[in-house]
């Protein structure tokens, strides 16, 4: 699951106070976050709040509105998948539960409770709701970024075929097509590559490669691969590191992807004579890694939304490069998974914004790590 259970709420709903306050206890044991209320109305009003659950317990014989009216009330706003409701009741009558599974109850325990049972349901019913929402994931990807490369790659090669068969070819022609189709197909693996780091690091099977890594010569290696397409903008790329090395104890891949997306995506929202600055500082026990351009900067809403996965901002690349939207969203779990921080701003005295990210200095970092 993408998430731990710390971050897992589940809302318990029972009139019995012996019985909320024991289920309550077994799942907190467990590391989740309870909620636990008596009535009907006060888990329909929580459930419509801004702190809606991820998991319901649901009994069905209560006072007031029961637990089928509870039921019936939420699957009008929630789905299985979005909200899954387990009911927890004494009643075993056949036509109650049948009612309850017709009404979109997701499964059924008796009391008294067996907990290795209910821990097992709870665990399965999170992780298929995962499941679904990874399917919507990619389902977002193919129609949204997917689609238009490949109609694009159709295009360019139905010119090709009409350019190959005139006479003569034009070569600029083709070879502009080419270029296009190794970009367009660039970009189609870049989508597949974020999406797959994306779902290996929310199903927790990402292991970092830890070793000394030489800053200095990272920066040096991310702006090797972002020179050419700074220079075809006519985009200043310029460091400012200090004369002796800083040496980070972290996986040298994924340091490298978080500052390769920084300086590539200030290139894309750059223009011409823009200047964009690499810059590294040393502050007590932290490595402190500074992107800063002099481009069009970010809107407040923007700034608390960068970091999310699929995130649409308000600015547009200057140079009609396209964008993912998985990448910082990606960056964030990366440097969090170093134990380290990440962020950005608007330039105070000047346009454009800073990208940053901390990290522990090597010792520190080792020590985190055994």
């Amino acid at each position: 699951m993408s998430k731990d259970n710390t971050q897992i709420n589940i809302l318990i709903v029972d009139d019995s106070k012996i019985n909320r306050n024991l289920i309550e206890i077994k799942l907190q044991h467990q590391g989740f976050q309870c909620t636990a209320v008596e009535t009907g109305q006060e888990a329909i009003d929580i459930i419509n709040s801004d702190q809606k659950p991820d998991l319901i317990l649901l009994d069905l014989i209560m006072p007031g509105i029961n637990g089928l009216q509870v039921l019936e009330k939420v699957r009008q706003r929630h789905s299985m998948v979005d909200l899954p409701i387990i009911i927890v009741s004494a009643n075993n009558e056949g036509n109650e539960i049948i009612q309850a599974l017709h009404l979109g109850a997701n499964d059924y325990i008796s009391k008294p409770i067996n907990f290795y049972i209910l821990s097992a349901r709870i665990e399965t019913h999170l992780n298929m709701q995962q499941l679904a929402l990874q399917n919507k994931d990619f389902i977002a990807i193919a129609s949204h970024d997917l689609r238009k490369p490949l109609v694009l790659i159709q295009d360019i090669i139905q010119t090709l075929q009409e350019e190959i068969h005139s006479t003569p070819p034009q070569m600029d022609n083709l070879d502009f097509s080419l270029e296009l189709i190794a970009e367009t197909a660039n970009y189609l693996n870049e989508i597949a590559e974020g999406y797959l780091d994306l779902q290996a690091m929310n199903a927790g099977s990402i292991q970092l490669v830890y070793s000394d890594v030489n800053m200095h010569q990272l920066v040096k290696d991310v702006l090797s691969y972002n020179s050419h397409n700074a220079e075809k903008k006519s985009i200043q790329l310029i460091t400012k590191m200090p004369p002796t090395p800083i040496i980070i104890y972290a996986d040298y891949t994924r340091i490298s992807q978080v500052l390769d997306n920084f300086v590539s995506n200030a290139i894309k929202f750059c223009s011409a004579q823009d200047q964009i600055s690499i810059q590294l500082y040393q502050q007590e026990s932290l490595l402190l890694v500074e992107v800063k351009d002099n481009g069009p900067g970010l809107s407040e809403d923007d700034l608390q939304r960068v970091f999310i996965k699929f995130a649409r901002l308000q600015n547009q690349p200057t140079g009609g490069e396209k964008s993912v939207g998985l990448g910082l969203s990606i960056c964030k779990q990366i440097i969090e998974l170093h134990h380290g921080k990440i962020g950005v701003r608007n330039n105070m005295e000047e346009k454009g914004a800073t990208f940053w990210f901390s990290l522990p200095l090597q010792e520190t970092q080792r020590d985190q790590n055994q």
